[in-house]
């Protein structure tokens, strides 16, 4: 082989490196685009088309928060709310304090100005989110079990609010196994209706409210669907869902 051909051999062998990189390189574009696509059409696109949360109802108030975990989602984040943020949260203090007979286990929801809660002692509260006093107090029951510790136990569930024809009720499940709408403006019962006996039914869940309906578990693992109307006037749903039935 003479000098010529190898000179050529070698400029081939060049080529040939150059053209291998070059594919690797445009295999490698390829790649990186298409994990960009990727990853746009998971977290943009539902960003954009607004389907963080499937639900009827309407989260709007930055200061809001009107069910466990703020919506349907239970994703406990509140997208309108700017105060808070890591550089805010180091310096938050203790505005106030209100005592909860019996103890408090629930979540509390907080609606144009006032916070809903419940406490161990069968009382459901409403108090002013800015002073802490006491707007209402209502009793919605007790369950008594000699065989549990502790043998009494109030207001567990966590309150849900709503807005029901323009007026805004408090779903909560009661502490006697009754499921309870309020006036969350007064703290009076509009409705109630049992979900099962008691001891043996028991309501730590919380309301979640859709289509007209509120949705609510209880202890003895059954999942409830009643009218976000009077149960008088309006009877439950009957639907089959891949993880339980509502009726």
């Amino acid at each position: 082989m003479n000098r010529d051909n190898i000179h050529i051999e070698g400029l081939w062998i060049q080529r040939g490196i150059l053209i291998g990189k070059w594919v690797r390189q445009r295999v490698y574009l390829v790649a990186l685009v298409g994990v960009l696509v990727t990853m746009a059409t998971v977290f943009l696109v539902p960003a954009l088309l607004g389907t963080r949360a499937a639900s009827s109802e309407q989260f709007t108030a930055a200061g809001d928060w009107p069910t466990y975990g703020y919506d349907n989602a239970r994703d406990n984040f509140n997208a309108a709310e700017t105060i808070i943020t890591p550089a805010t949260a180091p310096q938050l203090k203790q505005k106030w304090a209100h005592a909860g007979g019996n103890g408090i286990s629930d979540q509390i929801a907080a609606v144009s100005g006032n916070v809903y809660w419940g406490s161990w002692d069968g009382y459901v509260h409403a108090s002013s989110a800015s002073t802490g006093a006491r707007v209402w107090s209502t009793f919605i029951g007790q369950t008594t079990d000699s065989s549990c510790v502790p043998p009494r136990v109030g207001v567990a569930s966590s309150p849900t609010v709503t807005s029901i024809n323009g007026q805004l009720e408090v779903f909560v499940g009661g502490g006697n196994a009754n499921f309870y709408a309020l006036n969350a403006s007064t703290g009076s019962i509009l409705w109630h209706t049992s979900l099962g006996p008691s001891p043996s039914t028991f309501i730590w869940d919380s309301p979640a409210v859709f289509n007209g309906s509120v949705y609510i578990g209880t202890s003895s693992f059954r999942l409830r669907a009643r009218s976000s109307s009077p149960p008088a006037i309006a009877a439950p749903v009957a639907v089959q869902r891949s993880m339980a039935s509502r009726w």
